[in-house]
């Protein structure tokens, strides 16, 4: 198996369980927040905005730790 097919698979790997982390301990604060109702200015917007903005730098990071590590770039 080529170093880079390995490389490739292990960074969709690790994208995969941190963005299942990511959205897991997102549902698990929404949860919290809706069932207490204790923050007030919460919407659902806010919250959307939130994952996808955690989502996207976690596929920025895993970009760039990728292109500086092999010399595809």
């Amino acid at each position: 198996m080529p170093q880079s097919l390995f490389l490739l698979i292990a960074l969709a790997t690790s994208y995969l369980v941190q963005s299942s982390l990511i959205s897991f301990s997102m549902s698990m604060i929404s949860f919290i927040k809706f069932s207490s109702d204790s923050w007030p200015g919460f919407t659902v917007q806010r919250y959307r905005d939130y994952v996808e903005m955690q989502i996207m730098s976690s596929i920025n990071r895993i970009g760039k730790n990728f292109a500086y590590n092999t010399d595809w770039v």
